[in-house]
């Protein structure tokens, strides 16, 4: 199989603040804001445009651990991602718009150790043209055994 197609992604986060005495190993595999404090998070992404009608995605926000006096455990998150799409026309104005956004707010409450309720709030500009943009309220219960 011959290809002819690449693709390129860069992630990264930052603390900007930790709780001072703070040893608490980070485990970057979990997904999960592991030390109390704030930080910023970056993503980018390019792609072939010959074989992807989106050639590049930016995301970003600013989320955070224990923050609040007596919530040590509780975590929250805001970020942004837009992109652009191929401009062509059977792709562009017929079938996608020329570019998307989106937008995400959560607030995840650990109950006890094991539990963990999040609040969700989602905004979307879809890229399919013609279709309005989406708002999204969730809640997710998390049970760790």
């Amino acid at each position: 199989l011959e290809q002819d197609s690449w693709n390129v992604f860069w992630n990264g986060w930052q603390y900007l603040s930790v709780e001072p005495g703070s040893e608490e190993k980070i485990d970057v595999t979990n997904g999960r804001t592991d030390r109390q404090g704030y930080g910023l998070f970056g993503r980018a992404a390019l792609a072939d445009r010959s074989t992807n009608p989106v050639p590049w995605v930016v995301s970003g926000g600013l989320g955070g651990r224990g923050t609040i006096e007596g919530r040590d455990h509780d975590s929250w998150g805001v970020g942004y991602a837009y992109s652009e799409v191929r401009d062509e026309p059977i792709v562009t104005g017929l079938l996608l718009d020329s570019a998307t956004s989106r937008f995400e707010a959560y607030y995840s409450m650990a109950l006890t150790p094991a539990v963990e309720l999040t609040v969700d709030l989602q905004w979307a500009d879809s890229i399919f043209a013609g279709v309005d943009p989406a708002t999204l309220l969730g809640l997710r219960l998390r049970l760790q055994f």
